[in-house]
């Protein structure tokens, strides 16, 4: 699949412009165009008189707009610019999701817990994950990030997530210099999980001309949690981007994939895709 549309989510936050350039940059690879999605909710403003309310959020769009436009200039792209006002921060998501059916890839701030401008609910990339039918890639809220894709982890364990993952991210990971495909496993009272076979997924990214090689990565299940493991596995590797099937919203999930997804989520400091 080739990458053609693309929607970055902005919001009022410091975090925004790295997600910007992020996705600019994404666009000017890929010959995208890029649709920037400003979405804030119709929140009370402490203070501030109900009449006025419309008033603050326009002046925060129009200040996204400035912003956007300008980082966007820089790379000489195709650009677009929507707002979508919401009576609630539950609504947002529903602004995003309908645009990232429209487009191949969605790009999403990792939520900062000091910000306090987000205007959006704190599930918004798992409503969007779960409910959209597209890939997310998540930007941490700090760092840059301009340079991705080259340095790859794939956590695979078999799963229709993880392998749904792998089918998003070729795209975005044509001409990785390195591609780890792994294999995370707890080890508790002496035993291992089971973990899924990579030689099969490693041949058919080798297929698609990656540098793909199989890892696995066991950790003591009593001592430290999965994706503490696993980001500590990410530094270790110098990887700029984690592949990652989700853990869905509409069913019950295995509890280590539900923490592992919500705990990479909450201490993130490499850009991750993910797939449901």
């Amino acid at each position: 699949m080739r990458i053609r549309d693309i929607v970055v989510h902005i919001d009022a936050t410091a975090a925004a412009s790295g997600r910007i350039e992020l996705a600019c940059g994404l666009a000017r690879r890929h010959g995208a165009r890029l649709l920037g999605l400003f979405t804030h909710a119709g929140k009370t403003t402490l203070g501030l008189a109900p009449a006025h309310q419309p008033a603050l959020l326009t002046q925060g769009a129009r200040v996204a707009e400035a912003a956007f436009r300008r980082i966007a200039g820089a790379f000489e792209i195709e650009i677009g610019w929507m707002v979508e006002p919401a009576a609630a921060e539950s609504a947002v998501a529903q602004g995003v999701i309908v645009q990232a059916r429209e487009a191949d890839i969605t790009v999403l701030g990792q939520p900062d817990p000091r910000e306090t401008a987000s205007g959006a609910s704190s599930d918004l990339i798992e409503q969007t994950v779960s409910n959209a039918g597209r890939p997310v890639l998540v930007v941490p809220y700090a760092g840059q990030f301009q340079a991705m894709g080259r340095r790859v982890v794939i956590a695979w364990n078999g799963s229709r997530e993880a392998a749904r993952a792998i089918a998003d991210a070729l795209p975005l990971i044509d001409g990785a210099e390195a591609v780890s495909v792994l294999s995370l496993r707890a080890k508790a009272a002496g035993r291992l999980t089971a973990a899924a076979p990579l030689e099969g997924i490693v041949a058919h990214l080798t297929r698609h001309g990656l540098p793909a090689a199989p890892d696995r990565l066991v950790f003591e299940a009593n001592a430290i949690e999965a994706a503490e493991r696993l980001l500590s596995h990410l530094a270790d590797a110098g990887a700029d981007l984690l592949v990652l099937g989700a853990a869905g919203r509409g069913r019950a999930a295995p509890g280590m994939k539900r923490s592992l997804t919500s705990g990479i989520l909450a201490r993130m400091t490499t850009p991750v895709l993910l797939s449901y």
